[in-house]
Formats: C-alpha cells, structure tokens, sequence
C-alpha cells in the first residue's frame, strides 16, 4: 500500500461512507502498517487513494475511525503547524477547535463516541478534513 499524490482523484472529492466495515478490514492493517513505517500520526482512506470515509490515527492507540464525525464543543480555537504526507514538504498554520466530541465506529464495528483536546482533537479534525476533500493545501 502506498500513499497517492495530492493530485489523485480520491483527495479531490468527498469520501463516501462506509456501507460495510467487512470491506476494508485488510486495508485498516495495511493503513496502520504504513502509518507506523512513515512514523505518521494518522493516514487518511482517501491518502491511499480509497475514498471511503475512515481512517487510522495513533491517537489513541492506533485506533480504526470508519464514518467518523465531529462538532465544536466551545469556540477555542488554536493554529498551528501541520504537515502532510500527501504533499511533501508542504505545512502551513491551521486554525482547528481545541475540544471537539468526536464519534466514529471501530473496525469491529462498535460505535463509539468521546471529547477530544490538546492533539487527539487536531489530529482528529485534521484526518476528517481528507474525507471531506478539504486537505491542508485547499484550506482557507
């Protein structure tokens, strides 16, 4: 499994949701494989040119988020540096919300559902913005 360009099709529309968990459940261990090779702190579905709405993060613990969705919990917001491995040696500041209530399934299928600060938030918020097609190289 390999990461696509920033050009790639799969990052330039919006992920659909995942009908079926069954459908993917190779992909999230080849995704958390590559994430942990590339010391990454996430990788996207549509970063591998899947575009489905999940994606691995190790915050908190390697976890698997299919059909994840969040909102605000206050307005704090903070920017901050980011990166991305879909487009080497790009960062920029973005601003995201400090603390946001997050949901998602896992891969064995049990909705779950908890605030997230500090980096787990960013981190969060930064991983769903691939799934909405709004990467940090299209942000505002």
């Amino acid at each position: 499994m390999n990461l696509v360009p920033h050009t790639h099709p799969a990052l330039n529309g919006p992920a659909q949701p995942v009908p079926d968990i069954r459908m993917f459940e190779r992909d999230f261990e080849r995704m958390l494989k590559l994430m942990r090779e590339r010391n990454a702190a996430g990788i996207a579905g549509p970063q591998v040119g899947i575009p489905f709405r999940f994606f691995v993060s190790k915050y908190p613990n390697f976890e698997v988020c299919v059909n994840p969705a969040w909102e605000p919990v206050g307005n704090n917001r903070t920017s901050k540096p980011e990166a991305t491995l879909s487009k080497p040696h790009y960062n920029r500041y973005v601003p995201r919300f400090d603390q946001i209530a997050a949901v998602w399934t896992d891969a064995k299928g049990v909705q779950c559902g908890r605030e997230l600060s500090g980096m787990e938030a960013r981190v969060f918020q930064h991983l769903c913005s691939y799934l909405d097609a709004k990467p940090i190289w299209k942000a505002a």
